[in-house]
């Protein structure tokens, strides 16, 4: 339960544990924590697109793209010139190793070990802007299958830290059983997108907010016998 408050915590420990060990990639995690964990987010992202695409079970990210993309975060900070090359260049190194959670997994390619480690900073990627923006891209992803882990983790923060758009995403669960798609209306897509997000919560926690997903998911009841029907009952 609460999985993007467990996956944030373990990303934590883990940083935290590589600042301290004698390996090059330390003092650059040391200085520069919040574009780090950025380019984590953005590859995350990217690699996340990829894998809807191609469909494919594993998805890496080119050295080139890696570059493209370390450039561009630094240079919202204001990197340029030569200290844009050198940082950009000790970040990209590391990564051919291992900077943090981003493996190089072969030559001139990196990516996540883990395919939840992708999800997790893809969610942190959705997560990255003001409200509306976000609230605007949990609605996009909610109905595609390959976004499913990527919109219970982004959601799971909102229950943590933004509970305040937790009104949007029962919307996005109502709009879903109501939609004009005849397949989303039909499967209750919204039941199914509410259970799964029941079974994510730490319900006793915020019950109000349980009890309403636990309302959209329970049409899910009149099916004939199912996984689904297995689900509520533990729920």
């Amino acid at each position: 339960q609460e999985r993007w408050r467990l996956f944030d915590k373990y990303f934590t420990v883990i940083y935290d544990r590589e600042t301290q060990r004698n390996i090059p990639a330390s003092q650059v995690l040391r200085d520069y924590p919040k574009p780090i964990k950025d380019i984590h987010s953005h590859v995350g992202l990217r690699l996340q697109i990829d894998y809807e695409r191609t469909g494919q079970t594993s998805a890496t990210l080119a050295s080139p793209d890696l570059d493209r993309l370390v450039r561009s975060r630094l240079g919202r900070d204001g990197f340029e010139d030569a200290a844009l090359d050198q940082l950009a260049d000790r970040i990209i190194e590391a990564a051919a190793d291992r900077l943090v959670f981003l493996v190089g997994v072969r030559e001139g390619q990196v990516g996540f070990e883990i395919r939840s480690l992708q999800e997790f900073f893809a969610a942190e990627a959705i997560m990255d802007g003001n409200d509306e923006d976000v609230a605007g891209r949990l609605k996009r992803i909610a109905p595609i299958p390959h976004w499913r882990s990527v919109f219970l983790f982004a959601s799971s923060r909102c229950a943590s830290e933004r509970e305040y758009l937790r009104d949007n995403i029962v919307g996005i669960c109502k709009e879903l059983n109501a939609s004009q798609d005849d397949a989303c209306r039909f499967t209750r897509a919204g039941s199914d997108l509410a259970l799964d997000l029941l079974s994510d919560l730490a319900a006793e926690r915020q019950p109000s907010y349980a009890r309403v997903l636990a309302s959209i998911a329970w049409e899910l009841a009149d099916r004939p016998s199912s996984e689904a029907n297995r689900r509520l009952a533990l729920c």
